[in-house]
């Protein structure tokens, strides 16, 4: 697969705040599989890229992190959790914190 989208996702109990990398278009969605299903609609549609050529990252958050992922995996969608703690050394120190920033690094990150 040639890898020509990145969709980064900051992921939390109740929300995932998302990026598309090339255009830095966001929005938020649902922590849910009703969520996944429209964040998946959301980024396909918003891309200019093809569907085959998008692929998502996201940090591990543990348990909030894992439905995402299964989600993905079920549909054979490429993607990987990523550990904040090598994201935020690659990318050096941010001050404060912000769930739509997280989202854009996550996706150049990737």
């Amino acid at each position: 697969m040639k890898i020509m989208e990145t969709i980064g996702i900051d992921v939390s109990k109740v929300t995932l705040d998302v990026c598309i990398h090339s255009n830095q278009e966001l929005a938020t969605f649902e922590n849910s599989n009703k969520g996944f299903a429209q964040l998946l609609k959301w980024g396909y549609r918003s891309s200019p890229h093809p569907k085959e050529h998008i692929f998502i990252a996201f940090e591990h958050t543990g348990l909030y992190s894992e439905r995402l992922s299964e989600y993905l995996s079920e549909r054979d969608i490429p993607h990987a959790m990523i550990s904040g703690l090598e994201i935020k050394r690659s990318l050096g120190i941010a001050r404060g914190k912000d769930d739509r920033i997280d989202a854009s690094k996550i996706a150049l990150y990737a």
